[in-house]
């Protein structure tokens, strides 16, 4: 029996890119009444990570298969993402550096800085040839 405090959003093929992962959001947000001012920056974390997977994803040209987990877990919110693209580990990319002028500044990982920085734990392994991201926000009393 699925636990009723979780859902699960599949993404196959990139077509429908990060809509319905959004659209679950909210209803689940809605569901489960968590807090207004947290869901956008549910929306940043959730649109930079999936939209990420769908475009450096592909492999042989064929899109990856995405599954979004939102999952409550007592006092926090569990986002949990499993794709079956290259290996990547977002924990080791270095944190962006901040230049003088938009010139000189570097191009990418601003993203995943910006869901380092929403987010309270982010832990990721690789397993039976999947990428597993697991994200957790710890949620206001």
């Amino acid at each position: 029996m699925a636990d009723e405090h979780q859902s699960v959003t599949r993404l196959r093929g990139g077509a429908a890119g990060v809509e319905p992962v959004s659209a679950e959001l909210d209803r689940f947000a809605e569901r489960w009444q968590l807090p207004g001012s947290l869901v956008p920056h549910l929306h940043t974390v959730l649109d930079e990570v999936v939209s990420n997977i769908l475009r450096h994803g592909r492999k042989a040209g064929v899109a990856p298969s995405v599954d979004v987990t939102l999952r409550l877990e007592g006092d926090r919110l569990g986002l949990e993402i499993v794709d079956d693209a290259a290996a990547f580990n977002p924990l080791e990319v270095p944190p962006p550096t901040f230049a003088d002028s938009v010139e000189e500044s570097q191009v990418g990982g601003l993203g995943i800085f910006i869901v380092r920085f929403i987010m309270d734990e982010i832990d990721y392994d690789r397993r039976d040839g999947k990428n597993r991201l697991r994200l957790y926000k710890k949620l206001p009393s």
